[in-house]
């Protein structure tokens, strides 16, 4: 689980400028769980499926101040991923889903540099 929330954290990083525009209504994260109440969760996946929906939140951004807001509420979440990760340590991400967390990363880049006004 750390490496998934270092993965988080690393693709999250980017430069980001003084200003803090308020979020904007429309980028609203919703962290999916299909999971039946008496089911065991996995974090794993839960965590895969919320980084697709900040992933898809920032691709369909289409300013700074959009990519800003989405930046900022990756970045609140991944900080604490990271922190229940080191109270409550988790079993490990297979290879499998390392390379899938790492695919999201890559396309949320991706949308964060162009909605930034940047060519990937």
């Amino acid at each position: 689980m750390k490496r998934c929330a270092l993965v988080v954290v690393l693709v999250a990083c980017g430069g980001k400028e003084t200003a803090s525009p308020a979020a904007p209504s429309s980028n609203v994260v919703i962290v999916p769980d299909a999971a039946p109440p008496d089911a065991p969760k996995d974090e794993i996946r839960l965590m895969t499926e919320t980084m697709a929906a900040f992933r898809d939140n920032m691709c369909e951004c289409t300013d700074k101040a959009c990519a800003e807001a989405v930046q900022d509420r990756m970045m609140k979440w991944s900080t604490k991923m990271a922190e229940q990760e080191s109270q409550h340590p988790s079993r490990k991400p297979t290879d499998a889903e390392l390379e899938e967390m790492t695919k999201i990363g890559r396309a949320y880049g991706e949308c964060l540099v162009k909605a930034m006004g940047q060519t990937p």
